[in-house]
């Protein structure tokens, strides 16, 4: 009879891994990517809240910049055309009619979109002594006062704005 070769003991390598170790490390990365997912989700939801109001101020900054500069330089107060609450018409330094029109929703130059989303709008002139102006030549100041919104956001703006040359 034949007989059999003895078994020979080979002497493994600790090159591979274990199953258990493998199953760790799916575990362990599982969880780090679920914790990432949840910062990342909740920062996305930060930026989609901060959006609308960084558009509202980069809107309410452009209208009320536009605005305060062309009536600061308004030369003189036989200049003003039509001055009511939503309403404000008068000629620039060049002699171009400039009509500024809240409609309600918008607030327009000269017929073109300034600020959309606007709740509220009012302009309102004051004279020297503090009181409000009746007619164009009492006045000293206009205020703009308004309110952007945009979903739950809003922003109010009010503003001063003294016409340079009026009163020299």
């Amino acid at each position: 009879m034949r007989g059999y070769a003895p078994i020979r003991h080979c002497k493994l390598q600790n090159g591979g891994y274990t199953l258990i170790e493998l199953i760790m490390v799916m575990v362990i990365l599982s969880i780090v990517g679920g914790v990432s997912s949840f910062a990342i989700m909740e920062s996305m939801k930060v930026y989609a809240r901060a959006v609308p109001a960084i558009d509202m101020s980069y809107k309410s900054n452009l209208a009320i910049q536009r605005l305060s500069n062309e009536v600061r330089d308004l030369q003189s107060t036989e200049d003003i055309a039509k001055f009511s609450a939503n309403a404000f018409q008068f000629k620039d330094s060049l002699g171009s009619s400039i009509e500024y029109k809240y409609d309600g929703k918008n607030l327009t130059r000269n017929g073109d979109l300034l600020a959309s989303g606007l709740s509220e709008f009012t302009f309102k002139y004051w004279a020297k002594d503090g009181k409000a102006a009746k007619v164009s030549a009492d006045l000293h100041l206009v205020e703009v006062d308004f309110t952007l919104t945009a979903g739950k956001a809003f922003q109010r703006v009010r503003m001063p704005i003294f016409p340079r040359r009026i009163g020299l």
